[in-house]
């Protein structure tokens, strides 16, 4: 093979190089493009125009209201700290929650078999697993429902999706009487307990007035008082009396005795008149004191202990009384009060069955979706360049 051959060989194989190079790269491109934007958006679109199931929304609107205090409960506030059991009773935010919660599915599936309504409705993707776990059930739940709440307005709104119009209109319904019985429990509970309690104060103060009034009654029993405001005053009366009587006989005994004979018949008369005196002293003192003892200064205390000690007995009845009545008088107006601070669910917009199906939005998904390949595509497109660069 001579020179000639050789460059000549040579030159057509770079030809040949340099043609491959040139329309190397141009197939991979449309390759690239095909299968990361047309291939995809083809089945998007596909799916969305020719298989994908409509779903109707419907939606209801309710208020929270306490009749005993309109509105305060929304109070920013209010909510936060609570200004007493009642006026907190439910926040409407809870009550999204409780909404939102699989106490409120299981009892959605026990009334209406939501289950069945989301798993054996709609085309194979948008449906739900015939038997799905717990937190896949919820989460499904969760994405086919919308809560929420104004507070400029103290509204809050309810909707829901289902694949026919009318599934959605009870998916909704169901939801709002459930809601409507959890606050009604709500109040039979809260008022339960305060009743509960109130009561308990009442027995305790009418414990406390019978133990008061059984003291006294014991009082009078033992030492024969029975007028709990006078009996006291009338024995320490007569025995005051006496006292006097016999004083005034004992000095008219001895003027008389400085006057006439010790034998006259005028100092006997006075001395039996003396000891009468002295006897009734004896039987009142008998009575009161229990001693018959009236000339020592122990008797005198003993029946200063006994009047003080009545007055005890009686002021502290005077007392449980008073509190008795405090107590049931607070009792009734909480039971009035309780009854005015009822927490009510009131439904404003009742749901109704929707005339088309709102969802899925074609138009929107399919723009989204071509954006979002086409970002793909030069996302990867400028990978595929940098590394080219690099490489040569």
């Amino acid at each position: 093979m001579n020179k000639d051959t050789i460059i000549n060989s040579v030159k057509m194989n770079l030809e040949k190089y340099k043609i491959v190079e040139k329309f190397k790269p141009v197939r991979p491109r449309k390759n690239l493009f095909t299968f990361i934007v047309y291939i995809p958006f083809v089945i998007i679109a596909v799916y969305y125009l020719f298989i994908v199931s409509p779903r109707y929304e419907s939606r209801a609107l309710v208020t929270i209201l306490q009749p005993g205090k309109p509105q305060a409960m929304f109070n920013i506030e209010s909510m936060i700290l609570g200004s007493s059991v009642t006026s907190n009773l439910l926040n409407p935010y809870l009550l999204i929650e409780y909404i939102r919660s699989y106490k409120m599915l299981d009892k959605l599936n026990k009334d209406i078999d939501i289950l069945k309504k989301y798993s054996t409705r709609g085309d194979f993707i948008s449906r739900l697993s015939t038997i799905p776990n717990q937190e896949k059930f919820l989460d499904y739940y969760l994405s086919m429902s919308t809560i929420s709440f104004n507070p400029e307005a103290s509204s809050m709104s309810i909707a829901a999706q289902a694949f026919t119009p009318e599934d959605a209109q009870e998916i909704v319904n169901s939801i709002v009487k459930i809601a409507q019985d959890g606050v009604n429990n709500l109040n039979k509970e809260v008022i339960h307990k305060e009743i509960k309690f109130l009561e308990e104060q009442l027995d305790t103060q009418r414990k406390n007035l019978k133990n008061s009034m059984y003291k006294v009654i014991e009082f009078q029993d033992q030492k024969g008082i029975m007028d709990p405001k006078s009996g006291v005053e009338s024995e320490v009366a007569i025995i005051y009396s006496l006292r006097s009587k016999l004083v005034e006989a004992e000095n008219n005994l001895r003027y008389m005795e400085y006057k006439m004979n010790p034998n006259a018949p005028e100092i006997i008369e006075q001395k039996k008149i003396i000891n009468s005196i002295k006897d009734q002293l004896k039987s009142q003192y008998s009575e009161l004191l229990g001693t018959s003892n009236v000339n020592n200064k122990e008797s005198e205390e003993k029946l200063n202990d006994l009047t003080a000690e009545f007055e005890w007995y009686r002021t502290s009845q005077e007392i449980e009384l008073g509190a008795y009545k405090l107590a049931l008088q607070n009792y009734e107006a909480e039971k009035v009060q309780l009854a005015k601070d009822q927490i009510q669910l009131v439904e404003i917009v009742s749901p109704v069955v929707p005339d088309y199906a709102k969802y899925p939005r074609v138009l929107y998904i399919l723009v989204t979706s071509l954006i979002i390949l086409l970002m793909i595509y030069g996302i990867v497109r400028m990978i595929i360049t940098i590394i080219k660069e690099h490489k040569y």
